[in-house]
């Protein structure tokens, strides 16, 4: 029976089990199937150990090493044989544990899409709209599609503590050594209350693309769950979390497990540090109670196991590159593990910034831009500073007196019928006919120099070519809404 013949059937054994987990009735021996593949394969990615030996009794593996699934492992080859699944002939329907395992992970990947898109949470603020998708198309170009189709550009994050305890050596974000948390005192609740609520009230339904964990873990916090259920009743969803401490209270964890579940959550992650962890994980957890969870292998153990050279990591990158007398590697080349267009508070501090991701280089090593920051004390504080943000920063369209100059990690090149910018990712090339050759590369040669500002630019097209402002303008505003002009703060801060 090939897949074009039965369609309807493999329709009918295929559920949808991520979303609306809080209305529909769960299907316990799917999730649990779904459960079990899973951990058979994060076993498979993170552990050598078991790989070199699954890989040659897979049955045999799965006994030893106590991972208590009953699917059948040969069932699901397809998953995790590479070799095997080029042989595959297309045409053939794959087993229905595979089948609905790719089901699962396009949920994953169709709830990551409408993130992105913005149609998950909208916003009020056309000002905000106009600037995050201007920031997603920069980050296409400067970081390459590959990274930046996992950037899920958050509106916002709240940090819960100032600092973390669990001190990854990779942390992209450079985490800091705790030195305080934010506690559910009457007062911080009302605070806490009182900032979800100005958010939302800024930027609107979009407050809902967020989560309450930066340069922190939420483990560290106590009263972490409080903070979710106020921020489920403020804002209408259930943030994710993730952590890099499952096994620090595992009783907490399935508090956690168990709120997202009731209240709609999607995907929760732990980052798994070491296979003795995850071996910790899979005794303490069982694989429907994980089904939901994602383990992300950071363990050196682990099959494509890399990091973004940014913060810690490209600190040591670094260090290593000078001690061998090595080229340090390229800061273009560097990536982010920032995944927030927006708002990063800590509420610690009261303190707020307007960021958005890059790649990490020697002025942004954590990887991400810092537009503006502040302070607040209560809601209507911060509801005045997040509006000037947002007016300060959040242009729709060019201003006559901003210079005006490509992106610092793009590089110019002049056509013999138009020009091309490249990043080090990413070729676009721009070619016209008749006389627009000669006024488009006369325009963009002055924007690679940088030291005209939008209203000159105008000028000197009206004289030169007779090109009316309000064209230039447009253009202009073209290369902006791209995401080819620099935006970059003018002072770090």
């Amino acid at each position: 029976m090939t897949i074009s013949q039965d369609v309807d059937f493999i329709k009918s054994q295929v559920k949808s089990i991520i979303w609306n987990r809080d209305t529909e009735p769960a299907d316990r021996e799917y999730i649990r199937q779904m459960g079990e593949i899973k951990r058979i394969l994060e076993r498979y990615v993170a552990d050598d150990e078991f790989r070199e030996e699954f890989e040659v009794d897979p049955a045999g593996a799965i006994k030893k090493y106590n991972l208590d699934v009953s699917i059948d492992p040969m069932e699901i080859r397809l998953l995790w044989d590479d070799e095997y699944l080029k042989a595959w002939d297309p045409e053939q329907i794959p087993p229905l544990p595979v089948i609905r395992y790719r089901a699962f992970i396009k949920e994953k990947i169709q709830h990551r899409t409408l993130i992105q898109s913005g149609n998950y949470a909208p916003t009020n603020n056309t000002r905000y709209k106009v600037w995050r998708d201007r920031q997603m198309k920069r980050c296409r170009s400067e970081l390459g599609p590959f990274v930046s189709d996992h950037i899920v550009h958050a509106s916002l994050t709240l940090e819960l503590s100032k600092g973390c305890t669990v001190g990854c050596w990779f942390c992209g974000v450079d985490a800091p050594k705790m030195t305080d948390i934010f506690t559910y005192t009457p007062e911080n609740a009302k605070l806490w209350v009182e900032t979800l609520q100005a958010v939302k009230d800024v930027i609107g339904e979009a407050a809902a693309r967020s989560f309450c964990y930066w340069a922190t873990d939420p483990l560290d916090n106590p009263d972490y769950e409080k903070f979710l259920i106020d921020f489920h009743a403020v804002v209408g969803k259930f943030p994710q979390t993730t952590t890099a401490q499952p096994m620090k209270d595992p009783a907490k964890i399935r508090s956690i497990l168990r709120l997202a579940n009731e209240k709609g959550g999607f995907i929760d992650r732990f980052s798994i540090l070491s296979v003795g962890m995850l071996r910790r994980v899979h005794a303490e957890f069982s694989a429907e109670e994980l089904a939901f969870v994602e383990l992300v292998t950071q363990n050196k153990e682990a099959k494509k196991a890399g990091k973004h050279s940014a913060g810690r990591a490209r600190m040591r990158n670094r260090k290593l590159a000078e001690k061998n007398n090595q080229e340090y590697p390229d800061d273009k080349l560097s990536g982010t593990i920032a995944c927030v267009s927006g708002f990063l508070f800590n509420m610690v501090e009261r303190s707020v910034k307007l960021i958005t991701p890059c790649s990490a280089n020697e002025r942004w090593p954590l990887g991400y831009q810092i537009f503006q920051q502040g302070n607040f004390t209560d809601g209507d504080s911060l509801r005045a500073l997040l509006t000037d943000m947002v007016n300060n920063h959040m242009t729709t369209s060019v201003r006559h007196d901003t210079k005006i100059a490509f992106r610092k990690d793009l590089t110019y090149e002049e056509l013999p019928d138009g020009y091309v910018l490249v990043s080090a990712y990413l070729r676009n090339s721009f070619k016209f006919k008749g006389r627009d050759v000669e006024i488009f590369k006369f325009l963009t040669g002055k924007i690679a120099e940088g030291k005209s500002d939008a209203g000159e630019l105008a000028i000197m097209l009206e004289e030169k070519f007779d090109v009316p402002l309000e064209k230039t303008f447009y253009n202009l505003n073209s290369l902006l809404d791209s995401g080819f002009l620099d935006e970059e703060p003018e002072v770090k801060i």
